[in-house]
């Protein structure tokens, strides 16, 4: 009789403690389970989206991003490119801030960065072989650019620029159109001397010449061909333009809706932005560009950022928020606050 009760006890203490551990592993598995959704959570925000919240979204991605200079040094992607669409983003947030609080954070935010470029290593481009300087040298104008607006003091900057713009100079024959232009506007802005080459680059069109329908370009093409009204706007910084006459707006009128539609289409967020930021910049009022906007309001990821590249995490680490969801977050926010 009393070993029949003991048992018993047994069994049912057994089963107490089964049923803790199974308790236990249900309340703490889930938990872990959200814990990683959270920290790579690329869900999107959905309907019920607006501009003001999508904002909001974008800053506080900026904001928690870890921007690592080192472990970008150490892994020998190009600084200067990641560079320029660091500060390009945080100066478009820096410019709709509501605050000088606001401001003032994300000022700091790039204070680092800033740092970083009154360090002699930075300024190496006299040292890069003949690829990588032309693969940098536009964006170590885009960085100056960006440090002046965002008014850090950039003499010392300058004072390095003065040592390679003869190379600048040089080497310029090797860009295309969109490119020559583009330096075109920088030399202006900082009041260079300018070598012959971009002295008038009014007649650079490049992909624009051949006026192609919207199904024959390629990515590149589109590209190129959206970097040509960004220039002529210089970023959105004018309202205006004097590059393009009527021949090329009626042809802007018609091809870039068309193209907006195929690449909505494609779930190309990066390059759709882009091609709402031309609409913007040129008011082209189409259906097209309602849609877009629409699409990519819709389709912001819940932590601020556009675009689903988690298929390169494996490659990059957290990493890939710097190497690629950095550039579409800009693009995608300036699309929307232009």
């Amino acid at each position: 009789m009393k070993k029949g009760l003991i048992i018993s006890i047994s069994l049912f203490l057994a089963f107490i403690s089964c049923a803790k551990n199974k308790e236990n592993s249900v309340k703490t598995k889930p938990k872990q389970k959200v814990i990683q959704q959270i920290k790579h959570s690329k869900d999107k925000v959905g309907v019920g989206n607006t501009l003001t919240k999508a904002k909001k979204r974008t800053a506080e991605w900026f904001l928690a991003l870890d921007f690592d200079i080192e472990k970008i040094k150490n892994k020998n992607y190009p600084l200067q490119k990641h560079f320029s669409e660091y500060l390009g983003l945080g100066l478009k947030l820096f410019n709709q801030a509501k605050t000088d609080a606001e401001r003032q954070q994300i000022k700091s935010k790039l204070q680092k960065v800033y740092d970083y470029t009154l360090l002699k290593d930075f300024h190496n481009l006299a040292s890069l072989d003949a690829r990588s300087f032309k693969r940098n040298s536009m964006s170590y104008l885009r960085i100056l650019y960006l440090l002046e607006e965002l008014d850090f003091d950039v003499m010392y900057y300058k004072s390095e620029l003065k040592k390679v713009k003869s190379r600048i100079d040089n080497h310029l024959k090797q860009r295309g159109d969109w490119q020559k232009c583009a330096f075109e506007n920088y030399y202006n802005y900082f009041k260079l001397r300018k070598p012959a080459i971009i002295s008038d680059t009014q007649n650079y069109k490049g992909v624009l010449n051949n006026k192609l329908a919207a199904n024959q370009y390629t990515l590149s093409q589109v590209y190129e061909l959206t970097h040509f009204v960004f220039i002529a706007f210089e970023y959105g910084a004018k309202s205006t333009q004097t590059k393009f006459g009527m021949e090329d707006l009626n042809y802007f009128y018609d091809v870039l809706p068309k193209l907006a539609k195929i690449y909505q289409l494609k779930n190309n967020r990066d390059i759709l932005a882009e091609l709402v930021t031309c609409m913007k910049m040129l008011n082209i009022n189409d259906l097209a560009l309602d849609n877009a906007v629409t699409y990519l309001l819709k389709n912001q990821n819940n932590d601020g950022t556009w675009g689903n590249y988690e298929r390169a995490r494996k490659k990059y680490g957290d990493l890939v928020e710097v190497k690629i969801y950095l550039h579409t977050a800009l693009v995608a926010y300036e699309s929307l606050t232009i």
